[in-house]
């Protein structure tokens, strides 16, 4: 558990409990222990503080923020307890198909997966025609219904106890809205899940795994066709992501009819709804006009955006590749703006740039081709703001070569990394991966 994280209504962050557990550390393991053995909450454990954060960066609507829920650090011990009895037994019972929150999983899996696919669906010349949905959950983790989720926990094995102390943490607790300094009166929800403690991501990836074997069901009855890389490769039918769904089939009326019945049969039991609005339709190249037309009359979903993304990566990639990745400088410009209105020492500039700038495209690399362009301009950013902080542009003077100031510190550099050779840490992750997973990836 983080020291520093957000004080909960105790007002005593988990670094009280660190340095000072010789004093503290008795009583809270025998709340713990009396807590596990009766299996109730104290009240005044259970109350946690909704704060909002803003999703764009003018918000003018409800919908524009992200609730965050502040927990009792007490709260979050029991929590965590439970968390590691259930990650031991989730890789068991998660399919393949969800690499969210699973030890050995991992989420370029999912984004190079969904490439490969939407690359046949351009390229290959087949006879089939077939059709993907990127799906969007309304508020995911805010409608889940416990009912359903404690009907879940029984299917899959998990005994009465086990059961109670999960739905005693999450029915059980009463929030207060944290507004312009003050907060509101408490308040007990009827559904959902809480941003913010370290349960909630284990407990929705188990309720998402009831769409995930309803579709899979349906595909082992013949009833849904996925889609294949090549002749001889496994057909896929869906991957998700927490709550980024992409689900493939064939272009024909009675599938696009099973698949929307799934659907409103997970919503009517879960209450998870799907933001029709947000998700998207992409068509292999061969559908003719009047399929489409009838498979979005059906879902009543559009046509996805040329420019979308998947998990922070294009969904699409073009002939352009320089313009397909140039929303990493964008980004990392947008930094840097926010960086040069702050009066910074050196060793501040170096923090910044090891840990904003610099770490800002790992995460693309690792499942991404990024042309040297994109990353050689976005080396030539963080020099300009090293040696002038102040301004975007013009002319500036550099007292130092930026090979000397990128060489290690043994050698009398800063050990700043240039973003070209990340490229290869991008090729020596896919190798370390394949080496540690070897039966994932034979």
């Amino acid at each position: 558990m983080q020291s520093q994280k957000a004080l909960d209504s105790d007002s005593l962050p988990p670094l009280f409990y660190k340095r000072y557990w010789f004093v503290v550390g008795s009583s809270v393991i025998q709340v713990v222990q009396k807590i596990f053995s009766s299996g109730k909450l104290l009240g005044e454990l259970n109350n946690s503080y909704i704060v909002l954060i803003p999703k764009t960066r003018n918000p003018s609507a409800i919908n524009h923020f992200r609730p965050i829920s502040l927990c009792n650090t007490v709260y979050k011990i029991i929590f965590k307890l439970i968390v590691g009895r259930l990650r031991t037994v989730l890789p068991n019972l998660i399919s393949p198909c969800q690499s969210a929150f699973i030890l050995g999983r991992w989420i370029a899996e999912n984004q190079l997966i969904v490439q490969e696919l939407l690359h046949s669906f351009k390229k290959r010349k087949v006879k089939g025609r077939f059709v993907a949905l990127k799906l969007d959950l309304q508020k995911a983790y805010d409608h889940i219904n416990w009912g359903f989720l404690k009907l879940v926990l029984a299917k899959f094995g998990f005994n009465h106890t086990f059961i109670g102390w999960i739905m005693e943490c999450v029915s059980t607790i009463s929030f207060s809205i944290l507004v312009n300094g003050g907060k509101s009166k408490h308040f007990k929800p009827t559904r959902g899940l809480w941003q913010g403690d370290p349960l909630s991501p284990y407990l929705f990836i188990i309720c998402q795994e009831v769409l995930s074997r309803m579709i899979e069901r349906e595909f082992l009855n013949g009833k849904i066709h996925g889609v294949k890389m090549n002749l001889a490769g496994l057909a896929f039918t869906h991957v998700m992501y927490v709550d980024d769904i992409m689900i493939f089939a064939k272009t024909n009326s009675r599938e696009i009819k099973i698949l929307d019945e799934c659907l409103d049969n997970y919503y009517s039991w879960s209450e998870q709804l799907i933001n029709r609005d947000k998700s998207g339709i992409i068509f292999s190249k061969s559908v003719q006009r009047d399929k489409r037309r009838e498979i979005k009359h059906i879902l009543l979903i559009k046509k996805i955006q040329p420019h979308a993304s998947y998990l922070g990566a294009p969904l699409f990639q073009t002939s352009s590749q320089k313009k397909d990745f140039s929303f990493l400088q964008d980004k990392l410009e947008a930094r840097l703006l926010g960086w040069r209105s702050k009066a910074l020492s050196w060793a501040g500039k170096a923090t910044m740039i090891r840990a904003g700038g610099l770490a800002l495209p790992i995460y693309t690399f690792s499942s991404s081709d990024v042309p040297i362009v994109v990353c050689d301009k976005m080396d030539a950013s963080i020099h300009r703001f090293w040696w002038k902080p102040n301004k975007d542009s013009g002319r500036y003077l550099a007292c130092r070569a930026w090979d000397d100031i990128c060489a290690p510190k043994v050698k009398g550099g800063l050990g700043f990394k240039k973003l070209k050779q990340n490229i290869l840490m991008k090729h020596c992750c896919l190798s370390w991966h394949g080496w540690l997973f070897p039966s994932k990836t034979a």
